[in-house]
C-alpha cells in the first residue's frame, strides 16, 4: 500500500513539476524526493517537455522483507515507457526490477530509496489505473518555475 501510494503521488508530482505536494512528502522520503526533482531539473534544462504520466506507475510487488525495526523492502517490477507526451497510456510497455525500500516514521510508511533489482519481469502482470481526468502538460519551460523538493520537517 505505502508504495503504491508513493507512485500516485510522485505522478502527480512529476506530471505537476511540483515535488513539494502534501501526498509526495508523505509517502515518500527527502533524499527521494530530491532525487525526482533534480530528474525534472535535468529534463527542462535539456530543453525536453516533461512528459506526462497517465496513471500512477503501474507496479507489481514480487517480495516484501520486513525486519520487525520499522523499515522494509519490497521488491517487484515496475513498467518501463509509461510517460509520454499525450499522459494517455501507451499501448504497451516493459517492465523492470525494482526495490523500495520503506522505513516507518512519524506513524506512517514512506519510500525511502529505490534501487535496481535482477527480478524477471518479462511475463509479470501490471495493474494499470490512469488518472480522470487526464493529466495536463504542465507548462514549465524554465527550471525557476521547477517546485523543488524540501527538507524533511518531520
Amino acid at each position: 500500500m505505502a508504495v503504491r501510494a508513493s507512485l500516485e503521488a510522485q505522478a502527480v508530482a512529476r506530471n505537476r513539476n511540483d515535488f513539494t505536494i502534501k501526498q509526495l512528502v508523505d509517502t515518500t522520503g527527502p533524499d527521494l524526493r530530491d532525487r525526482l526533482s533534480a530528474s525534472a531539473v535535468r529534463t527542462v534544462s535539456a530543453g525536453e517537455v516533461t512528459r506526462l504520466l497517465p496513471g500512477p506507475w503501474p507496479f507489481t510487488p514480487v517480495v516484501v522483507d520486513a525486519d520487525g525495526s520499522g523499515k522494509a523492502e519490497v521488491t517487484g517490477c515496475l513498467a518501463t515507457k509509461w510517460a509520454n507526451d499525450a499522459g494517455t497510456p501507451p499501448p504497451s510497455f516493459g517492465a523492470v526490477g525494482i526495490t523500495y525500500r520503506l522505513e516507518q516514521a512519524s506513524g506512517s510508511i514512506r519510500v525511502m530509496s529505490t534501487a535496481g533489482a535482477d527480478l524477471d519481469c518479462s511475463q509479470t502482470e501490471l495493474p494499470v489505473g490512469v488518472f480522470d481526468p487526464a493529466p495536463t502538460p504542465s507548462g514549465v519551460t524554465s527550471i525557476d518555475d521547477i517546485v523543488r523538493a524540501e527538507p524533511d520537517a518531520r
